[in-house]
């Protein structure tokens, strides 16, 4: 693979982390496409390969495990209460 490609796939995956955690996905139990790319204000392209990701985690269910994760969520735990208020 051509370096500067592995470079821009690396940087993809870094921003797609940053723009749409996991926790946070699973905190509002975001799983369409869609309500991703809105949420996140992320195209919608961008939000089917996360969804797919996330379809992984769902599985695995191992969410708040790390606490960097942990942070991540409390930081973003007014958000969430915000547009889900079950939560």
């Amino acid at each position: 693979m051509h370096p500067t490609i592995s470079m821009e796939n690396e940087a993809n995956s870094f921003a797609l982390r940053l723009l749409a955690p996991a926790c946070v996905l699973w905190g509002l139990d975001l799983h369409e496409p869609r309500q991703i790319a809105t949420i996140c204000d992320i195209s919608l392209q961008t939000a089917e390969i996360r969804a797919e990701r996330m379809k992984i985690l769902y599985k695995r269910n191992k969410f708040l495990t790390s606490s960097l994760e942990k942070q991540v969520y409390e930081n973003f735990k007014e958000f969430i209460k915000k547009k889900n208020p079950h939560q």
